[in-house]
């Protein structure tokens, strides 16, 4: 019985391309447009508003023991 062949590596080639197009867009927008600095701003207040929202998260966790889990 003949094994049937994967042909994984021309998939693996289209999700490199496709994170290296996502990695260049991204260093586009924060480094090299002209709203550059606005733009590392924006996401530097959407990460403060993430973080405090996990942490919030964990703390309502905190109250869980053992026995209640």
């Amino acid at each position: 019985m003949a094994k049937k062949q994967k042909n994984s590596g021309v998939a693996l080639g289209v999700g490199v391309a496709a994170a290296a197009a996502v990695a260049a867009a991204g260093a586009y927008w924060f480094y090299g447009s002209d709203h550059a600095s606005q733009h590392r701003k924006q996401v530097k207040s959407w990460m403060l508003k993430a973080r405090a929202e996990v942490m919030e998260a964990v703390e309502k966790v905190s109250d869980i023991d053992k026995k209640k889990y």
